[in-house]
């Protein structure tokens, strides 16, 4: 099938309850969200991918509680179109898996609204039948009976008269066969039917699939469905990398630069994959993949040239741009993890030890990725200081928040920013934005990705270095470099070396 013109997608994701909070509740919301509009113009960014608010509602059976700590409905509504106005687009994260839940979520927040519709309370803040239209033939249904994709049209409905114009489904594949008879499947030809009935009736609306197991040609024949079921394919499979096949995020393992350089570069043509290196199943990739020491601020940077220099769409996990670290635990026990004594004694089993079980953990383990969202120096990263959990805040958040960096020259938040600045300048623009775009594999092995852009007769050339040491590379003796990650460094001449994490971007 031709492929049809799409968007690009420039993404930001983040969780509303730990991004910013508003209220002195500790708990970020909706209006926090709101207030940090700024920000989020100065990330340049045009999507902001959200957790599913609707899990908010199973948290109390008082709606005053959720109020108070999230925000209204009205709230959320005011954030969508905020975002809107300035030009960001709202995209719920809907996760299959859970998809039964979301949806009694969804009949529960009915029940609330309906039981306070004759109050003044909450008259003035939110109005049922404008945002949730409630359904009494659903009062007494049975709900293990109801279809899956009834869940999901309701669900996706609520987002959409909420003004969201994007709604990513993630974890699809464990219900759906893509296969080359997919179309004989009755769950496909449903989901093929949603996606037609939302682009015909809200044309505006973005579909778009995300799955951490789905592999490369399996996406491409999704793409290729000649009966479309989506729009883009949010790709976050790259957070695994570095993970031990067998152990998974229990232990660190070597990190094939090689094999991930290639498996990234099928998708860096195509601006309907949507990359992103961070997920919320392991740790932050800036101390799993970076320096935490030496090289903190250009590890990072290069890991955000890796998403945003080819054509492909990307989202940038939040806090990522801060080149934000792990969060600091010190007993076993706060991991989380019910039953960490046996996985103990299984790696003991195998002769792994329990110093490299316990650094693993601190560097795999998911706490990190629910760290407060880091915005000053001050005792909470500038959340109120009434602290949730203990893990509230990342290592050296103190140097990696927003309000630091913006006054700091080299830092990865500013480097973003002069590099969005850079992609848009007049006489670069056309080139920087070539739709011939040539990715080589064959540095590799050194853990260099070398990216090509063509545009009449100019070329563009990114060279990343990935790794912690310096690599030998071959630069034309015509070349002039543009930018580069080491921002304090003067090239009086061309470099024949990248030093750990240098990445240049040149023309010729």
């Amino acid at each position: 099938m031709e492929k049809l013109q799409t968007t690009k997608i420039n993404g930001y994701e983040i969780k509303i309850h730990t991004f910013f909070d508003s209220n002195n509740s500790s708990y970020g919301d909706y209006n926090g969200v709101t207030k940090k509009i700024e920000y989020l113009k100065y990330l340049k960014i045009n999507t902001l991918f959200i957790n599913n608010i609707l899990n908010y509602y199973q948290e109390s059976d008082e709606l005053n509680f959720i109020h108070d700590r999230y925000g209204s409905i009205f709230d959320f509504n005011k954030m969508v179109n905020t975002l809107k106005q300035n030009e960001i687009n709202t995209g719920p994260v809907i996760d299959f898996l859970e998809l039964k839940q979301s949806y009694n979520n969804w009949q529960r927040a009915q029940s609330f609204y309906k039981e306070t519709n004759n109050s003044n309370v909450y008259l003035k803040n939110t109005t049922l039948q404008k945002y949730i239209a409630y359904d009494a033939s659903y009062k007494n249904q049975e709900k293990e009976a109801t279809d899956l994709l009834e869940y999901l049209d309701k669900i996706a409905a609520f987002y959409i008269k909420l003004n969201c114009s994007v709604l990513v489904f993630d974890n699809f594949d464990r219900y759906f066969s893509f296969s080359t008879s997919s179309a004989k499947n009755i769950l496909y030809s449903k989901l093929h039917d949603f996606y037609m009935h939302i682009k015909q009736t809200y044309p505006n609306v973005s579909i778009v699939l995300r799955s951490k197991t789905l592999t490369y040609s399996e996406s491409q024949k999704i793409l290729k469905l000649l009966n479309k079921i989506c729009d883009y394919i949010f790709v976050n499979k790259f957070s695994e990398y570095g993970l031990n096949k067998k152990y998974k995020n229990l232990i660190i393992a070597k990190f094939d630069y090689t094999h991930f350089i290639k498996d990234i570069k099928r998708y860096m043509d195509d601006d309907r994959y949507i990359l992103s290196l961070s997920s919320d199943y392991v740790g932050r990739i800036c101390s799993r993949w970076g320096d935490e020491l030496n090289f903190n601020y250009e590890a990072a940077k290069t890991f955000l040239l890796v998403i945003a220099s080819a054509k492909n769409s990307y989202s940038i996990y939040y806090g990522d741009e801060l080149a934000t670290l792990k969060v600091k635990i010190k007993n076993t026990n706060d991991f989380n993890e019910d039953n960490i004594n046996e996985l103990k004694r299984l790696l003991q089993s195998k002769k792994i030890n329990n110093n490299t079980f316990l650094n693993s953990m601190h560097y795999l383990n998911k706490l990190s990725n629910n760290a407060l969202m880091s915005w000053s120096n001050e005792k909470f990263a500038g959340f109120t200081k009434n602290p949730v959990t203990k893990f509230n805040v990342s290592e050296k958040y103190h140097v990696n928040n927003v309000e630091t960096e913006k006054t700091i020259h080299n830092s990865s938040l500013v480097f973003w920013n002069l590099y969005m600045n850079l992609l848009n300048e007049k006489d670069l623009f056309d080139l920087f934005n070539a739709n011939r775009v040539k990715i080589s594999k064959h540095l590799a092995r050194k853990g260099i990705i070398k990216i090509v852009k063509y545009y009449g007769g100019e070329k563009v050339i990114y060279l990343l270095n990935l790794t912690k040491q310096p690599r030998a590379v071959k630069i034309s003796k015509r070349a002039n470099i543009l930018f580069s990650t080491y921002s304090n460094k003067i090239y009086t001449k061309l470099p024949n070396t990248l030093n750990p994490f240098e990445s240049v971007i040149y023309t010729l």
